[in-house]
């Protein structure tokens, strides 16, 4: 039997939905802004970090996140558009078109080294991977916010194993483009964007910008 997009998205929903605890809607919420990514190399794999930063504070938050994640936060903050859409460019659709109304993105508990993490409507919450909420909330311009305990809890893990300093950015060496031609920059990036490597891409975009900035 056929079901229509609407029946999916209520049982979708219906699985993973929770209702909003309103005893703790008076415990106190911090905004959190994406400074930036980091990254380490641990033998051949690489280590990102997203690092969420308090708003008006130097409270911070790191969410270890995959290649692929990272890849689907930094073509965002570039505006790069991918032949293929990403799962979250298909959420964001989702959510547009069938008028999905959710208000944030809410880090509820941190527990075992793990952030749960919510994205809230009115009334209910639904579970959502971090780095999947804020792929999301980068995408649908959903504030991120966290309990003031519990951004206090992973703060004390912040300082005593991370180092993380202000203000990280999105930023992976790999090739000099420098002396690269504004020609053969454009066939790169053209490249890079087929071979899906958005983080190259967003290396190369920048590059032409400081090219073409120079040239004027």
């Amino acid at each position: 039997m056929n079901m229509s997009i609407n029946n999916i998205l209520k049982k979708i929903f219906k699985k993973y939905k929770k209702e909003i605890d309103f005893s703790r809607t008076l415990v106190k919420k911090i905004k959190l802004d994406i400074l930036g990514i980091s990254y380490s190399q641990i033998n051949d794999q690489k280590i990102y970090v997203v690092v969420l930063g308090e708003e008006n504070g130097n409270r911070k938050v790191p969410v270890v996140i995959n290649y692929y994640e990272a890849q689907a936060l930094a073509i965002e903050v570039e505006k790069i558009s991918p032949i293929v859409p990403l799962i979250y460019d298909v959420f964001k659709n989702i959510i547009v078109n069938y008028k999905i109304n959710f208000n944030e993105i809410l880090i509820s508990d941190f527990k075992n080294d793990t952030l749960l993490t919510h994205i809230v409507s009115k009334k209910e919450l639904f579970e959502i991977r971090t780095a999947d909420a804020l792929a999301l909330s980068l995408r649908m311009g959903y504030s991120i916010y966290i309990y003031d305990n519990i951004l206090s809890s992973v703060d004390r893990v912040v300082q005593k194993y991370y180092d993380i300093k202000k203000g990280d950015q999105v930023m992976v060496n790999k090739n000099k483009l420098d002396g690269f031609s504004l020609i053969e920059l454009n066939g790169l990036l053209k490249k890079a964007i087929e071979e899906e490597e958005y983080e190259k891409a967003s290396q190369i975009r920048d590059e032409i910008i400081k090219k073409k900035k120079n040239n004027e």
